[in-house]
């Protein structure tokens, strides 16, 4: 069994526990979930990439992109504009998205992996803003990721 089909395998069980546990303790529990996900995922952050935070554009790029997870092996996407202060990119696919929208967990997808990217760009560069007005995860055609950077 590879990487993604384990990945595949884990996803199924969470959602599994998380809509159990949401049944008897109400939809509270899944964002109660994503928060302490936030919290774990923004630790691990600063750690993995303490020498060089803050990052600039170019290494949030490579980051974000290519190297988290191994991001780059499980999406497609676009680079629509790059520069110093400005990235905008156009995800064409998402395996996290077709998993979740096959289990009929958007709602989970969306908060337990959509709604993680504002936590690590903040622990990359606090002075990084996000937009998203498209997510994959919502059913819309991609997702647009749109970042500018404060200076």
């Amino acid at each position: 069994m590879d990487s993604l089909e384990i990945e595949k395998k884990y996803i199924e069980e969470r959602v599994k526990v998380l809509r159990a546990l949401e049944k008897s303790s109400g939809k509270k529990i899944i964002d109660r979930a994503a928060d302490e996900k936030k919290r774990l995922i923004e630790k691990r952050i600063k750690e993995e990439y303490k020498n060089i935070i803050p990052v600039n554009m170019d290494q949030f790029f490579k980051i974000i992109f290519s190297d988290f997870e191994g991001i780059n092996r499980i999406t497609n996407f676009t680079v629509l504009e790059k520069t110093k202060n400005h990235l905008k990119v156009r995800m064409n696919k998402c395996w996290y998205a077709e998993i979740y929208r096959k289990l009929k967990a958007e709602d989970i997808g969306l908060k337990m992996v959509c709604m993680m990217d504002p936590v690590m760009n903040k622990a990359l560069n606090p002075k990084i803003k996000m937009s998203r007005p498209k997510k994959l995860m919502l059913g819309h055609d991609c997702c647009i990721f749109e970042y500018w950077l404060k200076e």
